[in-house]
């Protein structure tokens, strides 16, 4: 930062950093100078970005796809005539303090949530400002993250709706050779939740109709993370275990789970509307 410039900070006046769609956020931009100023103008200004990396290559060479897709960009505040203009357009602001306040509404659009992934991959949203100098110096920059979150209705009727019963057959083999089926279903109570919500699995069944014991019933919350940067592409797998049953199934037997309930943890929510994170989760039944 300049010598001359001892304060250039941005605050939001709530303190909360938690935001939805069309709510509004107001805050406070403070510069503090001990010398007279030659300035060109300052701004603030609304960013959102998504940003990827995947790593590729083996052992022997490698390195990283990095991929960054803007959200939103708008301005807030602007004072002064722009940077790029000339020295007839510079002003000075003498020693002291001063003070900017700002207020502006979240655009009622659909957004990604905020998202903070491994090393490189995320989704942030931030207010940024900036102070454009005079005479060649460097601009001087601060920013103010806060969290944003997509709204989605959980109350809403469609997703308060029980599900229907879903049932499907995997058939069972080992070198070619099958050994029989297995038939699983369940059912959940609704199809959308929030962390600390509880979930109920009101059935869930595992029939071992191949010819070996096999492992109890389990079920795993699953959050699939897809990340893309450029033409390259990668899927991660968080597995979370709600139920693990001991002992084995004979043959011919089955498992049932009836109204099994849990609660919701605290993780990141689902994102669709971003092509390069998305977030999605579901329930899976197993033995």
């Amino acid at each position: 930062m300049n010598h001359d410039v001892k304060k250039f900070s941005i605050t939001n006046n709530d303190g909360l950093h938690i935001y939805r769609s069309a709510e509004s956020i107001s805050g406070i931009l403070e510069l503090e100078i001990s010398k007279p100023l030659r300035l060109r103008c300052f701004k603030i200004r609304l960013h959102g970005r998504v940003k990827t990396r995947i790593e590729k290559g083996n052992s022997k060479q490698s390195g990283f796809i990095c991929s960054t897709h803007d959200i939103i960009s708008s301005s807030i505040l602007e004072k002064g005539k722009g940077k790029e203009l000339s020295s007839v357009d510079v002003y000075l602001m003498l020693p002291g303090v001063y003070s900017y306040d700002y207020s502006f509404q979240l655009p009622n659009q659909r957004m990604p949530s905020s998202y903070e992934g491994i090393r490189g991959n995320n989704i942030r949203y931030m207010i940024k400002s900036y102070l454009y100098l005079a005479d060649g110096l460097p601009t001087i920059k601060a920013k103010e993250k806060f969290t944003y979150f997509q709204n989605i209705d959980c109350n809403a009727f469609e997703y308060q709706m029980m599900t229907n019963l879903l049932e499907i057959e995997k058939r069972l083999s080992f070198l070619c050779y099958p050994y029989g089926k297995l038939l699983i279903s369940g059912q959940i109570d609704r199809i959308a939740y929030c962390p600390g919500d509880t979930l109920e699995i009101l059935f869930a069944e595992v029939e071992n109709e191949s010819k070996r014991s096999l492992p109890n019933i389990s079920v795993d919350l699953v959050q699939i993370v897809q990340r893309s940067a450029k033409h390259y592409r990668q899927k991660d797998k968080n597995i979370y275990s709600l139920v693990v049953s001991d002992g084995l199934m004979s043959p011919a037997s089955k498992a049932t789970l009836k109204n099994f309930k849990f609660v919701i943890p605290d993780l990141s929510p689902t994102n669709t509307s971003s092509d390069l994170i998305k977030v999605e989760y579901y329930l899976d039944v197993s033995a």
